[in-house]
């Protein structure tokens, strides 16, 4: 969903669950050191997948289906500090979730998180 992204605090506030900052705080760090009080959260679909209620992730209300033969995107909102916040989940089109429904998203790999300026869009380094 073009211009919609995740803020969050360069001090390390939690953005919905510890998993998806906890390496990247020190780079919130350097963002808050040179002079920036928010940065913008960035994830790419493929980044992101579904799991079962009973693993660790983020509840998401899923919005919209794209059905696309194999693949399925799923947008969904999650709660991130009180903020709707809108994300897209790449995920099996052979059984993709029904609208409305409530689904778990995990992180893959956390290395896959990127932040960026909030005013220039330029990525932060890694």
């Amino acid at each position: 969903m073009p211009g919609r992204a995740a803020e969050f605090e360069p001090a390390g506030q939690p953005v919905g669950r510890e998993q998806l900052v906890e390496d990247h705080e020190g780079r919130a760090r350097d963002a808050a050191a040179d002079g920036l009080e928010k940065v913008t959260f960035g994830v790419r679909p493929e980044a992101l997948s579904l799991v079962s209620s009973e693993d660790d992730g983020l509840a998401m209300t899923v919005e919209l289906v794209e059905e696309l033969g194999a693949d399925a995107l799923i947008h969904g909102a999650i709660d991130i500090g009180g903020s709707q916040e809108r994300f897209v989940v790449r995920a099996d089109g052979r059984t993709p979730p029904a609208l409305g429904q409530q689904v778990k998203v995990s992180l893959r790999d956390h290395s896959e998180i990127h932040l960026f300026h909030p005013e220039t869009g330029t990525r932060r380094s890694t």
